[in-house]
């Protein structure tokens, strides 16, 4: 008990033991106009209206105080457990973000690289045929970010991500997916007669013409995704932990 509450204890039992003890044992007063007696407990009975509306006052600011302690007291346990809450959740969110982010902007690294190549051929047929020339190496990295995304880590942690980045992760998933199925069954190596052969047919053109916009548009949304991954882990209070610029891979 704290000196404060102490001192407001002793001046209630001083106050309550004035006020009762001459009720009891004070003199009455011997005449009918009240003359003579226990001046102390006359005093209390002719002001009895007053005095127990100060003690209704009292009790009341009593109450009060009391409630406050007990909210103070709930307020307390719900932020611990708010607390406890959140660094469950940002143990989660650093877990999914870190070091994934840092491999996703890796990989966006390469697919910037390989976009580059592909843009520098002046020709759309040659930008195709240098599609077709690096079948398994687009299949390798389609395999690496689909290994990437079905992480446990960040699957748990993507419950906490909002609808944007939850939406550009499906998004990206499923161009991975795109990428393999439409490289599935290349050769090890592609030579460039099959490269020409695999143009001149109607399924591999398609194809390679699917490859060649998943490309661009993964290119692009590699780094906004990043960094939306990095947005989140941020709210929760995680620290950046990249090694590697973002920037670099524009």
């Amino acid at each position: 008990m704290s000196n404060r509450n102490k001192i407001i204890k002793a001046v209630a039992i001083a106050i309550g033991a004035a006020l009762v003890l001459p009720v009891f044992f004070g003199g009455a007063p011997k005449f009918t106009d009240r003359v003579g007696g226990d001046s102390f407990r006359n005093l209390i009975y002719d002001f009895q209206t007053l005095i127990g509306g100060a003690l209704a006052i009292g009790a009341a600011w009593w109450t009060v105080i009391t409630m406050e302690k007990t909210d103070q007291s709930a307020a307390k346990r719900h932020t611990e457990q708010m607390e406890l809450t959140l660094r469950k959740d940002r143990l989660a969110i650093e877990r999914a973000v870190y070091p994934q982010a840092e491999s996703l902007a890796g990989m966006g690294w390469y697919f910037n690289d390989i976009r580059r190549d592909i843009m520098a051929k002046n020709t759309y047929q040659k930008q195709l045929a240098d599609i077709g020339r690096q079948f398994r190496v687009l299949k390798g990295l389609a395999d690496d970010l689909n290994h990437l995304l079905d992480l446990e880590q960040l699957k748990e942690g993507s419950r906490l991500f909002d609808g944007m980045l939850a939406y550009k992760l499906s998004w990206l998933r499923n161009q991975a997916t795109a990428i393999e199925e439409a490289t599935h069954n290349a050769p090890e190596r592609m030579h460039p007669h099959n490269v020409e052969s695999l143009l001149g047919d109607w399924d591999g053109y398609r194809r390679i013409e699917r490859i060649y916009s998943i490309i661009m548009n993964v290119t692009d949304e590699i780094p906004v995704i990043v960094e939306l991954m990095f947005a989140a882990a941020e709210q929760y209070g995680v620290r950046r932990q990249l090694g590697r610029s973002v920037e670099s891979i524009a």
